[in-house]
């Protein structure tokens, strides 16, 4: 439909004004001006009165850049301490839950002696995962929970890493042991992929919010 037409260009032209280098950001902003659009009644006239409420290309896109610019550091550092956190307090309780004992000597509860090392081999994931999405490095940025044969691929390269580190250094690990240890860093990186897709939805939201 012509008046379609005349929206995208709008777009494109809202888009190419705002000069957002990050391929990935532009792609939020043009999403995000598309949803906007997509309630208005289809009729030319409400279209056309919609795009002229939201404002010209011009100034529209002037007012993203200079917002942009002018807090695109403090909200990336934002975004980042968002999902590290996240990611951080899941990672914990996860590996929490799967490290404590009972000590039938003192009966308490204490801490596994593979705490420490699960605890930091996770938190080195979430910081491999949240780099390979900020450099768009898609084989580590793919929704494993969305793929069940990739996850349960994944699982068995994270156990069969495991079991040789262990081999390696002439420590005995149980095959079971490995699978469930390695079945708690896949749901921390099934999380941490998610965190980070809603974290962009969220801010691409907020920052392609109209001006004025």
């Amino acid at each position: 439909m012509a008046d379609r037409d005349v929206l995208r260009e709008f777009i494109d032209r809202i888009v190419r004004e705002s000069r957002i280098s990050d391929a990935r950001e532009r792609d939020a902003l043009r999403l995000e001006l598309e949803s906007h659009f997509a309630d208005v009644a289809d009729s030319p006239d409400a279209l056309l009165a919609a795009m002229a409420r939201f404002g010209s290309p011009s100034e529209v896109g002037d007012a993203l850049d200079r917002a942009h610019r002018g807090s695109s550091l403090v909200r990336q550092l934002w975004r980042l301490g968002l999902v590290l956190g996240g990611s951080g307090s899941i990672a914990l309780v996860l590996q929490l839950a799967t490290n404590l004992r009972r000590d039938v000597r003192s009966d308490t509860i204490v801490l596994g002696p593979a705490f420490a090392r699960s605890i930091a081999f996770s938190a080195l994931l979430i910081v491999l995962l949240v780099a390979a999405w900020e450099l768009d490095v898609e084989p580590f940025c793919a929704r494993l929970e969305r793929r069940p044969l990739r996850l349960i691929a994944t699982v068995g390269a994270l156990a069969l890493v495991m079991l040789t580190f262990h081999a390696a250094t002439n420590t005995l690990l149980a095959p079971g042991l490995a699978v469930s240890a390695s079945a708690v860093d896949v749901a921390i990186w099934t999380c941490t992929i998610a965190i980070l897709a809603r974290a962009d939805r969220r801010f691409a939201r907020v920052f392609t919010k109209p001006p004025g």
